[in-house]
Order: structure tokens, then sequence, then C-alpha cells
């Protein structure tokens, strides 16, 4: 049990750092940025609400997990293609595709399949 609280606690930097991806994309597309920063503070509070909900074993703390781990795979993927739009100034579909794929299989596979294995103590405490 302590390594799944401990394994929600640690993936938290990478997740926040995720998670800057649209505030990077925002304030590219928002001409003065200033909606920016509560867009990522909301996203930030997110994490941590979702975190403190899969540390104590909510019933519905999985689905939160789940979209969690789909909004940081898509923060990421914003963050990457941030570069390639700022010098190029167009988006590159190859290049974000690319990098959705090394997400998914360097953060969204291992993650998942942590979520996975847990299911059951969700279950067991829900009844």
């Amino acid at each position: 049990m302590w390594r799944f609280q401990l394994f929600v606690l640690f993936r938290a930097e990478i997740s926040v750092i995720c998670l800057l991806g649209y505030n990077k994309a925002l304030h590219l597309s928002v001409s003065n940025g200033w909606f920016a920063a509560p867009v990522c503070i909301g996203l930030v509070v997110f994490m941590g609400y979702a975190s403190i909900q899969l540390v104590l074993f909510r019933p519905g703390a999985l689905r939160l997990g789940w979209a969690l781990l789909a909004l940081e795979v898509v923060g990421f993927v914003l963050l990457m293609s941030a570069g390639d739009f700022t010098r190029r100034g167009a988006f590159d579909l190859e290049h974000a595709f690319q990098m959705l794929c090394v997400a998914l299989v360097v953060w969204a596979l291992p993650n998942g399949l942590v979520l996975y294995s847990q299911r059951a103590r969700f279950k067991e405490l829900a009844k």
C-alpha cells in the first residue's frame, strides 16, 4: 500500500511539467496570455485533488487518475510542440505524433499499468 502512495507522490513533479504544456499553448494562442495562468493553476489543483484521492483509495479516484493521465499526455505533446510553433509559426503534425507516441510509451503505459494493477484495492474499500 505504501508503494502505491509513494508512486503517486513521486509522479507529481513530472505531472506538473506535463501540465505546463497547456500554459505554453494558451500563452501562444491568446494575444496577451491572461487566460493561461488560471487554467494552469486549475490543472495543478486538479492534479493535487486527484493525487490525494488516489492516495486515500477513494472509490472514484481511478476515473480521476485516468483523466489526469490523459491530460498529462496531451500537455506533454503541447509542451513539446510549442517550440516548433514559436520557431516556424506553424504546427508540425508529424513531430506532434512522434511526441504522442513517446508520451504514451514512456509515461502513460507504466502509469496505466500501475493504476490497473491497483484497481482491486479501490473496489475493496468501496464495499
